[in-house]
C-alpha cells in the first residue's frame, strides 16, 4: 500500500470528525493543616458530613479520608490510610 500525504490528511480529518470530548467537574480543595491523622482542609466549601474525600500528594499518592468537622472556612478530615504521605499544600476532592 503506498501512502501518501492525501491518505494522512483525510485519515486524520475522520478522526477530527469522530472525536467527542468528555469533560468532567471536580471540586478540589486544599489541605492548610496535618498532623496525627487529622487534617484541616480548605476549598470544599460543599462537601457533606461523613463524605469520602480523596487526597493526592505531589507524587500522585492517593489516600482517602473522611469529613467529620464542618467548619465556615475549613473542614476538619480523619485520614483512613498513611497520614505521613500528606502534607500542607496537597490536593483534596
Amino acid at each position: 500500500m503506498d501512502i501518501n500525504k492525501d491518505f494522512i490528511v483525510e485519515q486524520l480529518k475522520k478522526q477530527i470528525a469522530d472525536y467527542k470530548a468528555e469533560t468532567k467537574e471536580e471540586v478540589v480543595g486544599k489541605v492548610i493543616e496535618i498532623g496525627d491523622g487529622i487534617a484541616k482542609v480548605s476549598g470544599l466549601d460543599d462537601v457533606m458530613m461523613s463524605e469520602m474525600l480523596e487526597f493526592e500528594n505531589e507524587n500522585g499518592d492517593k489516600v482517602n479520608g473522611v469529613a467529620l468537622n464542618l467548619e465556615e472556612a475549613e473542614v476538619g478530615t480523619m485520614i483512613l490510610g498513611d497520614h505521613k504521605s500528606i502534607k500542607e499544600g496537597d490536593k483534596v476532592k
